[in-house]
């Protein structure tokens, strides 16, 4: 559970996997989708997203962080 408090944006993070994939066209929220290793995130990232990542990468589980806006 990531929390953004000065936002009001709780955000869960939970393991899944692809069991089919339609086909998928960009549009005016995602231009486009694809799989990463921790050294080639695409930048900018907002910093929560990175740290939700990380963990994710990390294993971790039963993880509540509050992440601070930095505008």
């Amino acid at each position: 559970m990531y929390s953004r408090p000065a936002k009001d944006d709780p955000s869960l993070s939970i393991k899944a996997g692809i069991v089919g994939r339609s086909g998928w066209q960009p549009d005016e929220e995602i231009a486009e989708c694809g799989f990463f290793g921790l050294d080639e995130l695409p930048q900018p990232m907002h910093a929560g997203t990175e740290q939700r990542i990380r963990d994710a990468f990390e294993g971790l589980v039963g993880v509540m962080r509050v992440v601070e806006d930095s505008v």
